[in-house]
């Protein structure tokens, strides 16, 4: 679970902090930043399966063309040198099987069941970026990881020196080192209480390299934790289209593959998907048949509503498509524990806003012991509204401001407050400093911004 992220020098998120609950719907109109705090999500999801200068140009692209790295950070800050900070701090389940025993396993059940404990962790990464001769070159400058319910620090970065045989004015190198946290070494790691990886020259971070995961057992957790989470930005003309039958992709953030991804299952379940789906919808829509056919080369995917034919996904509205999909992602349960949502009200008629609400929040109920975590955001008063009549504790509202720098220059930027009386405004008035940023917003300032967006606030803080 993502409890909270900390974002400074990416796109227009400067000083940001966003505390979670189980379920967090982000409030505001379009282009004052949401979407860009997803993307900060998501850039720490994609740190840890890719190289990081890939893992940035990997935003937004969805396999198709890769974002350019300039892109995503201040354009005046470049020339002169920019730093990116990113910290999360997330809850995982570390495995406690003890050196040399083995996971218990039942053979009717499938693979074993690996005991684990849930601990708190907070991560930090901070990269260099510069701009030389329209390139833009980026550098992992810092990286730690540490739990917040026990003394252990597994990730941490210090310069070293370079060595004895070095010339005297060598002097230091910058370096993460990695700390093993079991009684006996993992297979393959020696007996190092410490592994050292100078920071010059690399392309990962030390959380997305096997090498850590492997000497660490809370690095490996939180490696899976984050590599878990999911981000959609549904598109009809994604769910339209028909995948080849040797398909094996799995469903992408704009619901490519839903029809190859329900194929597959049904071919394992005899079908029972299919059935599961149309049991997730039925409060808000009647669904009488679902399948996905073969069509010469390709699968097809094709429902029946209410007592009209079958169709294609061809011919089905954008928002059955959109409620297929959400239905399948927590029907399939593909391990994610994070579920990001761009705009899900989009192709529904407001009055099944609530519905879908009631469906996305299932998502988060707890399945084989672990519950699940799903942020939205939305520029919908609708959806707000309906959110807020019985979960206002979840809502946050995305605020633009405009601050003049002592040198002239104007820098925006956006903060994300929660409404009064929430368990997020309570934590604000019992903290020392109060920023403005996580002050509480009334609900008819929330409302009057969706309806009317004005101009970003201008603030001195």
């Amino acid at each position: 679970m993502l409890n909270r992220i900390e974002v400074s020098g990416f796109k227009n998120l400067r000083d940001v902090a966003v505390d979670f609950g189980p379920m967090t719907v982000i409030a505001g109109p379009n282009g004052v930043g949401k979407s860009n705090l997803f993307d900060a999500i998501e850039l720490l999801s994609l740190l840890v399966q890719y190289p990081y200068r890939e893992a940035f140009r990997r935003l937004r692209s969805d396999g198709g063309q890769k974002t350019p790295l300039r892109v995503l950070f201040p354009p005046e800050s470049l020339a002169d040198g920019h730093t990116v900070r990113l910290a999360a701090e997330v809850t995982a389940d570390v495995d406690v099987t003890r050196p040399g025993q083995m996971a218990p396993r039942d053979p009717r059940s499938g693979p074993p069941r690996v005991p684990t404990r849930a601990e708190r962790f907070r991560y930090e990464v901070e990269f260099r970026v510069n701009e030389r001769d329209g390139d833009t070159d980026l550098t992992l400058a810092k990286e730690r990881l540490g739990s917040l319910d026990t003394p252990g620090t597994y990730i941490f970065t210090d310069d070293v020196s370079v060595g004895s045989d070095a010339p005297p004015d060598a002097g230091f190198i910058k370096a993460v080192f990695v700390s093993r946290d079991d009684v006996e070494p993992l297979p393959g790691c020696g007996g190092e209480d410490l592994m050292m990886f100078p920071v010059d020259g690399s392309v990962r971070t030390l959380l997305g390299d096997p090498v850590g995961a492997g000497f660490s057992r809370a690095v490996a957790a939180v490696a899976a934790q984050m590599r878990s989470w999911r981000f959609l930005s549904l598109e009809p003309s994604a769910l339209r289209r028909s995948d080849d039958r040797d398909e094996e992709a799995d469903i992408t953030a704009s619901g490519a593959h839903l029809a190859s991804a329900l194929y597959r299952r049904a071919a394992r379940d005899g079908g029972r998907v299919y059935q599961d789906i149309i049991d997730a919808v039925a409060p808000f829509l009647e669904m009488r048949e679902l399948r996905v056919v073969p069509n010469g080369d390709y699968l097809e995917l094709r429902a029946r509503i209410g007592d009209g034919p079958e169709l294609s996904a061809l011919s089905l509205s954008d928002g059955t498509l959109r409620l297929i999909a959400l239905a399948a992602l927590a029907v399939l349960d593909t391990g994610q524990s994070l579920i990001a949502i761009e705009e899900p009200e989009n192709g529904l008629h407001p009055a099944k806003i609530a519905d879908i609400l009631e469906l996305l929040r299932s998502m988060t109920e707890a399945r084989d012991g672990h519950a699940g975590q799903v942020l939205v955001n939305t520029h919908s008063p609708y959806l707000v509204q309906d959110v807020m009549r019985d979960h206002a504790d979840d809502v946050l509202c995305a605020v633009p401001w405009r601050r003049r720098e002592p040198d002239g220059c104007i820098t925006e930027s956006v903060t994300f407050n929660p409404l009064p009386g929430t368990w997020r405004s309570e934590r604000w008035e019992g903290s020392d400093d109060r920023p403005r940023s996580s002050a509480p917003v009334s609900r008819s300032k929330l409302f009057a911004f969706l309806y009317n967006p004005s101009a970003p606030e201008e603030t001195d803080d």
